[in-house]
C-alpha cells in the first residue's frame, strides 16, 4: 500500500514537473519563435530588391524587354514577345505581397509599439512606398490600404485606384521623412542593410523618390506635381552624389539572396543587350558601350552587334539569330557582387532636369541635363573630362530644351533598371523604341501594364471585378491611371 502511494506520488510530480516544462523541453532553443521588426526589416530590405528567382521572372522577363534593355534569345520564353505568362506574374504578384510587404507592414506594427522607435517605424514607411510604388506601376490599380493585414481579417483586401495610391504615397514620404528624428534612441543599426542606419540619407531617399513620383503623375495630376517638385528641389535635400546611391549591396559568393541576380542570370545564357540599346550607343559614339554590353565572342577588333526584340521561336532558331552572333552583358553589369541600382544620383539629376524644363522647380535644365551625363560616367568608371566634353558636344548630344532629349539620356543612365525604363517611357513615350516584328497581345505596342493573377478572380473576386470595371479590361493595352501624354 505504501508503495502504491509513492508511485502515485511520484507519477504526480513527475506529471507537474513535466508540465511545467512542456514548452521549453518541445521549443527548438535554434529557431526563432518571435521575430522582432530588426529581422522583418532587413528580411524586406534584402528580398525587396529581388533574389535571381524573382528578379528574373518579375523583372528581367518583363520590364527589363519591354524597356528594350535586353532581348530574349529563349525560344519557349514569351513575355518579349509581348505575350503574357500566367505563371511568372502570379508568382511575382504572390511573393511581393506575402513577403516583401507583409514583412514591412509587420515591421511597421511591432516598431509602432515602442515610442522611442519611430525612426524605425519611419524607416520602414519610405520603403514599404518604395515597394508600392512598383507594384502600382506594374498592374495599376491595386490592394493598397488593406494590403498586409491579415492579421486584423483582412484577407480579400479592396484595390485602391492608382490616383488615391499615388496622393497617399507622396504624404507617406513626406512625413515620414520628417519623423526621422537623430535624437531618438531606438534604431535598426546594423539590421539597415541599405543606409547601415544613417537618417541623412534616409531623409534624401525619400524626397529624391518624392521627386520620382511627383513627375511620373506630371500629365495626370499636374497640380499635385507641381506643387512636390517645386517642394522639394526648393529644399535641395536630395541624393547630391553617386557616393549617396540609393543601391543593394550584393557579394560574390554565398547564398543567392545575397548575390548580384544579374550575374546568375547571365549565366542562364537567354537574352542579350538589345538592338536597341546597342545601336544607340554606337549612334552617339557612347564610351558606355563597352561598359555595357560585351563584344560578340572571336571579333578583333571587338564588334558590339544588339539582338532585336520580339523574335518568335522560329526566328529565334535561325542560324543569323543564334547567340553566339549578339553582345552579352559588360563584365561591369554582371560581375559577381555589383549592387542593385534603386534610386541613383543620375536620376535625380535627370529629375531636376525635367523639373526644371516644365519651371516646376529653381536651376537651369541644361545643368542639370549635363550634370546627369557626367554623373552616369562617372559612376561607370568614365572619368575624363575631354572624353565627356567631347560627348556632350556632339550635336545629337547637345541639350536642346526637349524633354525627349532628357529621357533618352535617362534611359540610358538608368541601365539595367527596367522598371524604372518601361515606367518612363509609358508616361513620356521616349526613347524611341524599336518596333517588334510580331503582334503578341497588344497588336506589337509596348504593353502599358501586365496583366492581374487569375487566381484574383477567384480569391478576391469582388475586389477584382472593382478594379477592372474602373481601369478598363484586365489586358496588356489598358493604361494604368498616370499614363497620359500630353
Amino acid at each position: 500500500m505504501k508503495i502504491a502511494r509513492y508511485i502515485a506520488l511520484s507519477l504526480l510530480l513527475a506529471g507537474t514537473s513535466c508540465t511545467d516544462k512542456f514548452e521549453e523541453i518541445n521549443t527548438d532553443p535554434r529557431t526563432a519563435t518571435a521575430i522582432g521588426p530588426n529581422l522583418l526589416f532587413t528580411g524586406a530590405l534584402r528580398s525587396g530588391t529581388l533574389n535571381y528567382t524573382f528578379y528574373q521572372i518579375g523583372q528581367n522577363l518583363h520590364a527589363d524587354m519591354y524597356a528594350q534593355y535586353f532581348a530574349n534569345n529563349a525560344p519557349d520564353f514569351q513575355t518579349d514577345r509581348y505575350e503574357s505568362n500566367p505563371g511568372w506574374i502570379a508568382t511575382f504578384w504572390n511573393e511581393y505581397y506575402s513577403n516583401f510587404i507583409i514583412n514591412t507592414q509587420e515591421a511597421i506594427r511591432l516598431a509602432s509599439q515602442d515610442p522611442q522607435a519611430i525612426n524605425k517605424v519611419a524607416q520602414a514607411r519610405i520603403w514599404r512606398t518604395w515597394l508600392f510604388h512598383r507594384v502600382t506601376d506594374y498592374w495599376g490599380d491595386v490592394p493598397y490600404s488593406e494590403a498586409g493585414r491579415a492579421l486584423n481579417g483582412t484577407v480579400r483586401p479592396k484595390y485602391d485606384p492608382q490616383e488615391e495610391i499615388y496622393t497617399d504615397m507622396l504624404k507617406e514620404l513626406k512625413e515620414a521623412a520628417d519623423q526621422l528624428d537623430p535624437a531618438q534612441p531606438v534604431r535598426y543599426g546594423s539590421a539597415d542593410i541599405l543606409f547601415n542606419d544613417n537618417l541623412d540619407r534616409w531623409r534624401k531617399f525619400a524626397n529624391s523618390l518624392r521627386l520620382r513620383l511627383a513627375l511620373r503623375i506630371s500629365n495626370a495630376n499636374p497640380p499635385l506635381a507641381r506643387q512636390v517638385v517645386s517642394e522639394v528641389m526648393t529644399q535641395n535635400n536630395l541624393i547630391s552624389s553617386n557616393a549617396e546611391d540609393a543601391r543593394m549591396v550584393t557579394f560574390p559568393t554565398g547564398q543567392f539572396i545575397n548575390r548580384n541576380p544579374l550575374a546568375i542570370l547571365f549565366n542562364f545564357n537567354e537574352f542579350r543587350v538589345s538592338k536597341t540599346m546597342v545601336d544607340l550607343l554606337t549612334s552617339l559614339n557612347d564610351p558606355r558601350l563597352p561598359v555595357y554590353a560585351a563584344p560578340v565572342a572571336g571579333t578583333d577588333p571587338p564588334v558590339y552587334r544588339g539582338l532585336q526584340n520580339g523574335l518568335n521561336a522560329v526566328q529565334l532558331g535561325q542560324a543569323e539569330n543564334a547567340r553566339a552572333n549578339f553582345s552579352g552583358m559588360g563584365a561591369t553589369i554582371r560581375a559577381e557582387g555589383a549592387p542593385i541600382d534603386i534610386l541613383t544620383y543620375p536620376e535625380v539629376l535627370f529629375l531636376q532636369a525635367e523639373g526644371a524644363l516644365k519651371g516646376w522647380g529653381p536651376g537651369d535644365a541644361k545643368k542639370f541635363y549635363e550634370d546627369g551625363i557626367r554623373a552616369s560616367m562617372n559612376r561607370r568608371g568614365i572619368t575624363s573630362a575631354q572624353a565627356i566634353n567631347d560627348y556632350l558636344a556632339q550635336p545629337a548630344v547637345a541639350y536642346n530644351g526637349t524633354l525627349e532629349q532628357i529621357i533618352t539620356q535617362k534611359w540610358l543612365a538608368l541601365y539595367p533598371n527596367g522598371f524604372e525604363a518601361w515606367a518612363e517611357y509609358r508616361r513620356t513615350g521616349f526613347p524611341r523604341l524599336l518596333p517588334i516584328p510580331n503582334q503578341g497581345e497588344t497588336g506589337g505596342q509596348v504593353p502599358n501594364r501586365v496583366r492581374y493573377p487569375a487566381a484574383e478572380q477567384s480569391l478576391n473576386r469582388e475586389n477584382y471585378e472593382a478594379a477592372v470595371a474602373r481601369q478598363g479590361p484586365d489586358v496588356m493595352t489598358t493604361k494604368v491611371w498616370w499614363d497620359r501624354r500630353p
